[in-house]
């Protein structure tokens, strides 16, 4: 019985990620996500009382995603920077098959709110940067919580208009291309990146998408 309200769950979570990246949260409703999920609108309410509560399981989700693929990344032996950058493409880009990640917008937590992806991404590059640092691959002027911001926010910043028409790797090379300029590399370590953001994100895959979808509304505090 546990397996099977959770497996209806994830089913209700995955039906209304997918409206709220096809519709947006405003428009999406109860009763499509029901539908969308094939349980009855009782079920829905079941598990969230709320569509407000309903959208904080969906980005919970979508942060335990993203939590999962940075506990991965870990695991591979490379350099802390590149791992970290590798953690923010597979977040930013993805085939079209994949599922999209739902994010809150807001940089500033609300108060008892749970952590969303923004929250999980900048303790993970300020533990990568702070790693960075004490191997010396930094400069020692370098404000490393300033430039964990700076990463998660060119995650989060919503795309330009000159950025919608342009293939998502491209996107991705000038956005990062940017934050590695400000990252106080010393200039071995600067050129070497440069090189691994080309090969990283020069492979085009033709079915591309942004991964991100950017929620503005309130979240409710647990």
């Amino acid at each position: 019985m546990q397996a099977r309200s959770k497996a209806t769950r994830r089913a209700i979570t995955d039906g209304a990620l997918m409206l709220i990246d096809e519709l947006g949260y405003r428009r999406t409703t109860v009763e499509a996500v029901a539908d969308r999920a094939r349980v009855s609108k009782g079920a829905v309410y079941y598990h969230f009382a709320s569509k407000e509560l309903l959208l904080q399981g969906v980005i919970a989700s979508s942060r335990d995603e993203v939590v999962a693929l940075i506990r991965r990344r870990e695991l591979w032996r490379s350099s802390a920077i590149e791992a970290l950058v590798d953690v923010w493409i597979a977040t930013a880009c993805g085939r079209r098959n994949e599922r999209p990640l739902l994010v809150h917008h807001a940089r500033a937590p609300e108060r008892g709110a749970s952590p969303g992806i923004g929250d999980e991404l900048r303790a993970y590059a300020t533990r990568v940067l702070r790693t960075s640092a004490a191997a010396g691959d930094l400069r020692t002027s370098a404000d490393v919580d300033a430039l964990a911001d700076r990463f998660v926010g060119a995650l989060l910043d919503t795309p330009t208009a000159a950025e919608r028409g342009r293939p998502p790797n491209a996107v991705i090379e000038s956005r990062l291309s940017r934050v590695v300029g400000e990252l106080a590399l010393a200039p071995d370590s600067e050129e070497y990146l440069r090189r691994y953001l080309v090969r990283r994100t020069r492979v085009r895959i033709p079915d591309q998408r942004w991964r991100i979808t950017l929620v503005d509304e309130p979240v409710p505090a647990c």
